[in-house]
Parts: C-alpha cells; structure tokens; sequence
C-alpha cells in the first residue's frame, strides 16, 4: 500500500494506530527533509508487527543527520526477541517505490570497484535519494570521529565499512561519528549485537545504529534514546530540544526520555504536537508531569512488548 506520510513532517501520536504495535504512537519525522517510507522487513506479518499494519504506516526522522528506524521486536517469523541481542533487525520508513534501488551500487552488496564503497548522496543536491561508490580515503572504523564532504560529494574519512553519520557543523566543517554499514540484504539486514539496521531515503541509507532503553537513557553522551516508529533507537540529540509540555515538531524536537504526542494526547498542548515523557508503569510513585495526563503502557498488546520493556509507559490522555 502507499504510504500517506512519505514527504511529510508530522506528529508523533496518532489515534488510528491504536490497534498497532506501540498502540496510540505514530511517530513521523524527516531526515535531513527526506521523504522516507518504511516498513520492517523482519518481522512477518503474522506478528502484525510491520510498519506498515493494516491501514496506518508508521515513519519517523532524524533532525541532525538522517535516521530512521529498527525493529527491535522480533524475526522473520515473528517471534519476539532481546532488543540488545538481535542481529538482523531492520526497519523502512515507507513502502520503497518500484526505482527505489537505481543506484550507481547497492549499499548492501558493497559491489564498488576495489578502494571504493557505496555511499548514500544526495543526486538533486538537498536530500539523500541515491547510491554512489566514492574513493576510500581515510581509516577511521565505526564509532570514531570522521569528517563529512556533505550529502553531493559524499566522502569521508571512514573506512571501508563504514560511513560518517550523525553529522554537526563545527566551524564550517561537517563532523560526526563513522557507522558500521549494514551487512545482508535489504530483507534479511544484520548488525553487530547491540545495534539494528536502518534503512531509510528510499533504502538508500543502511547503517547500523544502538538500540537503546528510554528509561535508562543509555545511550552515549550527546545521544538520546528515542522511539523511532518501531525500535528504540540512539540518536543525536537537538541542541535545542523542547521540554516536556512543549510544542514539537517531529520526533528529533523533543529532549531525550521524551516522544513528540500529537494534541489529542497532551492536554493544554500549545500546538499540534507536544512533548511528553516516558514513565514506568512499574512504578506506583510516579507522577506525570501534566497532571491531566496518566502513565499509559506503551505497548498496547502485550504480545508486542519485548522482554526487558514490558512497564514503558508514556505520559496521555488515559
């Protein structure tokens, strides 16, 4: 089916994915203003699990760089599994469209001339749509700092395995953190354990990221652990990022332990979104910070909770 939100910053909760996994969150964003679809080719849809369920999809961005997201929540066959130790998890932004894959290369394949790798770019100048094999030049491995020549040119210091991301302007240079790509193929993706592939702008970006817990916050300094419309995921977070109770734009607004709700969910809501935080429904102590609001379990259908996440709430209307 066609996505309805390729192209299209929105807000994070939405009431018709009240059946879906994550019940009432609908988490929708753009990475460096893609359009992104998705849907998560790891998990079957016996487990009703994919993005794109029934007659709701689900995409969501990365405000600093261009992320997207991972399932954390299961296998091909359905069967749930540790966010932290699954191998080959995946997720699209979107149903990809029929040319979703001409390319000069197949970021998965890795099948550029020797002392080249395939690259996401940007082929019309503003946002990554395509592949392209660009010259290794540099030796940084995944997690260690590396320059950016920016989404035409492409280029960067890392190795061969692996592609800057998470990118910031510093002093006029584009700097950020060598990521791993992602191995297998677009339906079968593998990561190292701890971390989950994500694939977005048209399949063209495949880079493995953390996964995370939003209670814990575990992810490394300068990152936040967001919802990223199936998986918790590691991200850069905003230099600005908005409060709770403040008004958000996408899911790379608000401050980390928080997801941006559409206005329905967040009484006194400003805008037509806001943010509001994760809490525990384990925790018979804690208090929204909204008193109009009450800790909601954020996996509606127990069946989708993973082990280790089943008491993450989110702070709603009840």
């Amino acid at each position: 089916m066609a996505c309805p939100f390729c192209g299209a910053t929105q807000q994070a909760i939405s009431s018709p994915l009240r059946s879906t996994i994550a019940g009432f969150v609908l988490v929708a964003a753009t990475m460096l203003g893609s359009s992104a679809c998705a849907r998560n080719p790891s998990m079957s849809d016996e487990g009703n699990t994919t993005t794109t369920n029934g007659d709701s999809t689900e995409t969501v961005s990365d405000s600093s760089s261009s992320e997207t997201e991972t399932s954390t929540m299961g296998d091909g066959d359905g069967d749930t599994s540790d966010q932290s130790s699954n191998a080959s998890l995946s997720f699209y932004a979107c149903a990809p469209t029929d040319d979703w894959w001409v390319s000069d290369c197949d970021p998965f394949a890795q099948d550029c001339p020797e002392g080249e790798k395939c690259v996401p770019y940007a082929s019309t100048g503003s946002n990554l749509d395509s592949n392209k094999c660009v010259p290794v030049t540099g030796s940084q491995a995944a997690g260690e700092p590396c320059a950016y020549g920016g989404v035409v040119e492409a280029s960067d210091d890392c190795d061969q395995d692996s592609h800057c991301f998470h990118i910031e302007e510093n002093d006029g240079s584009a700097t950020g953190t060598c990521t791993a790509f992602c191995k297998g193929t677009p339906d079968d993706p593998l990561c190292e354990e701890g971390s989950a592939c994500l694939i977005d702008y048209d399949g063209s970006l495949t880079l493995c990221l953390d996964t995370c817990h939003p209670l814990m916050q575990d992810c490394v300094d300068g990152h936040a652990c967001k919802w990223l419309g199936n998986a918790f995921l590691c991200e850069l977070e905003s230099d600005n990022a908005a409060a709770t109770g403040d008004p958000c734009d996408d899911v790379n607004t608000c401050a980390s332990g928080n997801l941006c709700a559409d206005v329905d969910f967040v009484p006194g809501c400003q805008g037509g979104s806001c943010c509001t935080e994760f809490c525990d429904t384990a925790d018979q102590n804690f208090v929204c910070s909204n008193p109009q609001t009450e800790c909601v379990p954020f996996f509606e259908e127990p069946e989708m909770q993973p082990p280790g996440f089943e008491t993450i709430g989110l702070c709603v209307t009840p």
